[in-house]
């Protein structure tokens, strides 16, 4: 059984403050992407060929392919894609994978829980649901409008509500 899990980091960055949001996916933006591969058997893993089938709801696909050598029990190995684009809309990430000897790879996830494949032999190993960059910025507005009116809510609401209490039990 072969431990399977996909890796991906935003590279998106909030506008002025620079501030990192990894798993804030916003179409158009670029991520980082790698898979965790882990022997999660008992026997040793003689090495394969493995695809991930990235499907976006834009209809656009990608196709990762990737070699694993050799791996014993509890050893990993985590190849990396690199950095490509959202391309609008949802993603499913599908993984098959053929050891050496031509079989179907079985697939868990990291907490070794077995992933059932699907009948065109893929199996479901990550999803992304990207945002409209709108709607983050309309997000940040409102965070810093309810900041900007704290100093009014102080003035107006707290400071005469703590007066009226210090009146009421004198």
């Amino acid at each position: 059984m072969i431990g399977i899990e996909i890796v991906a980091e935003s590279c998106f960055k909030v506008p002025y403050l620079r501030i990192p949001m990894k798993d804030t996916f916003i179409n158009g933006e670029k991520y980082k992407l790698r898979a965790k591969i882990r022997n999660m058997g008992t026997k040793n893993f003689p090495g394969g060929r493995f695809q991930v089938l990235i499907r976006w709801s834009s209809g656009l696909a990608v196709v990762w392919n990737f070699q694993v050598k050799a791996l014993s029990p509890s050893q990993n190995e985590e190849p990396e894609y690199g950095i490509t684009d959202v391309l609008g809309g949802p993603a499913l990430f599908l993984a098959k994978g053929t050891d050496v000897n031509g079989q179907l790879v079985n697939f868990c996830d990291k907490w070794g829980n077995k992933l059932i494949g699907q009948p065109s032999r893929y199996t479901h190993v990550y999803s992304i649901i990207p945002k409209n960059a709108e709607a983050l910025y309309q997000l940040w507005a409102l965070i810093i409008a309810a900041i900007s009116l704290f100093p009014i809510l102080v003035k107006d609401v707290i400071i005469p509500f703590a007066q009226w209490l210090i009146v009421v039990f004198n």
